[in-house]
C-alpha cells in the first residue's frame, strides 16, 4: 500500500476538503514517521521511530465525507492541532467521517480525538489502537453539540472522558451494545441535561 512520511514533531496532514484512504486487507495505507525504517530507510539513519516524530492527521470542521479503511497510523502526536491534548494519531472536528479495519499505533497522544460535531459520530468501526498514551478516542470536557440534535456512541474502541462531558437539554446520546466509556479522573464524568438511552 502507499506509505506517507514525515519527520518533525510539527508536520502533520489537516485536511479541510476531503480525504479518502481506501485500502484493501494486506495493502494498509500507512502514514508513519520519516524514521519508520520498517517500511524503507528513507532518512538513511539508523534513528529508530518514537512516539510525537509528527503531528498527525486532522479532519477540520470544514472537512466532510472522509474515509479512512485499511489504514494505519504511526508514531504520530508530536504537538496539538487546535487545543491542548488534541496531540492525537487522528484529530476530527467533524462528524461526517468513517474509519473502519484501521490502527492508530505508538502515538504520543491519543488514538483519536473527537470534539465538535465528532464527538457524536457513530462510524467509527472495527478499529483498533495500541501504544499511545490512551487507547481510545478522547472527549473532551464540555457540552456535546447540538449539531445535529441525536448522536450515537457505537465503537470498538473506548470512549474516554476528558473532562465533565454533558448531553445538553434537547439532546438524546444513545450509547450502543457493548461500547465501552471510560474516564480518569475523579473529577470526570457524564452529566445529563437532554436524554440517555443505554439500552444493551
Amino acid at each position: 500500500g502507499t506509505v506517507v512520511k514525515t519527520g518533525s514533531p510539527g508536520f502533520g496532514l489537516e485536511v479541510k476538503g476531503t480525504l479518502t484512504a481506501n485500502a484493501s486487507a494486506g495493502s494498509a495505507i500507512i502514514f508513519t514517521s520519516l524514521h519508520d525504517d520498517l517500511i524503507n530507510d528513507t532518512d538513511g539513519t539508523a534513528t529508530p521511530p518514537a512516539p510525537g516524530n509528527w503531528k498527525g492527521i486532522a479532519l477540520h470542521s470544514l472537512s466532510s465525507g472522509s474515509l479512512l479503511s485499511n489504514v494505519e497510523v504511526r508514531y504520530a502526536g508530536g504537538s496539538a492541532w487546535y487545543v491542548q491534548g488534541d496531540n492525537a494519531g487522528l484529530t476530527s472536528l467533524t462528524s461526517s467521517l468513517t474509519i473502519s479495519d484501521s490502527n492508530l499505533i505508538d502515538g504520543a497522544g491519543p488514538a483519536i480525538f473527537l470534539s465538535g460535531p465528532a464527538s457524536l459520530a457513530d462510524s467509527i468501526l472495527t478499529t483498533t489502537a495500541s501504544g499511545n498514551s490512551i487507547n481510545g478516542m478522547l472527549v473532551p470536557g464540555g457540552d456535546l453539540t447540538t449539531s445535529p440534535a441525536n448522536g450515537t456512541w457505537s465503537s470498538s474502541l473506548p470512549y474516554v472522558l476528558g473532562g465533565v462531558v454533558t448531553v445538553p437539554s434537547g439532546v438524546t446520546l444513545s450509547v450502543q451494545t457493548a461500547t465501552v466509556v471510560k474516564a480518569g479522573s475523579p473529577s470526570y464524568g457524564l452529566e445529563v441535561k437532554g436524554r440517555l438511552t443505554a439500552n444493551a
